[in-house]
């Protein structure tokens, strides 16, 4: 799932470059044949609060619910100093559950050389986790595994999305003349990085 709606600004990063993703992957699993059914869902109202996601969801059937193996969420993976995966359930006792999707997914990613990290020192958000304000949130609310890939600086506890130009979403740095003046080639290899994982994690997961 990818998000395709956008606050005031161009949306390049928030959120054209997770659609872009979506539309490659896609088009890599013309003729394939993977373990489990694919649903590519492009929601609408992220922005408004994740209403396009929690739509779909409250209009899953029980059964439906629990056919669903994982849900992967592709929300501005674009100009972030670092590539994520996060993943889990935070408890009420500040722990985080049901990462065992997520670790399945860095697995993958360690065993192709491909450069993502994972929230492991928990500073700007809990262990393993990020926001919680995403597409991914509605799934994880009914006890369905996710993978969130994002990119942002989660090394530091007030760190912004850049070091160079502080936060990029939603703001007038979503631009794609501005980010890539900003980061030239580092754009063009965060989407082809988190395109192999996602293919991977398509071919190489099963239930």
């Amino acid at each position: 799932g990818a998000h395709y709606d956008r606050v005031d600004t161009h949306g390049v990063d928030d959120n054209g470059s997770g659609i872009s993703v979506l539309l490659e992957s896609a088009l890599r699993q013309v003729g394939q044949e993977p373990p489990c059914t694919i649903r590519y869902i492009f929601f609408g109202a992220e922005e408004e609060g994740m209403e396009g996601s929690q739509y779909y969801v409250k209009s899953l059937s029980q059964e439906d619910q629990e056919k669903i193996l994982c849900m992967v969420n592709v929300d501005t993976v674009l100009a972030g100093d670092y590539r994520y995966v996060l993943g889990g359930v935070i408890q009420y006792d500040g722990t985080t559950t049901q990462t065992e999707f997520l670790h399945q997914v860095f697995r993958l990613a360690q065993e192709n050389s491909l450069d993502v990290r994972l929230n492991e020192s928990g500073k700007k958000f809990p262990q393993y986790t990020g926001i919680q304000k995403s597409d991914h949130y509605a799934f994880a609310s009914v006890g369905i595994p996710y993978v969130y890939f994002w990119v942002d600086n989660l090394e530091e506890a007030h760190a912004q999305e850049t070091q160079k130009l502080g936060q990029i979403l939603h703001t007038e740095h979503d631009d794609l003349q501005v980010i890539t003046d900003a980061f030239g080639t580092r754009t063009m290899e965060t989407l082809a990085i988190y395109s192999e994982l996602l293919d991977t994690v398509l071919v190489q997961t099963h239930p």
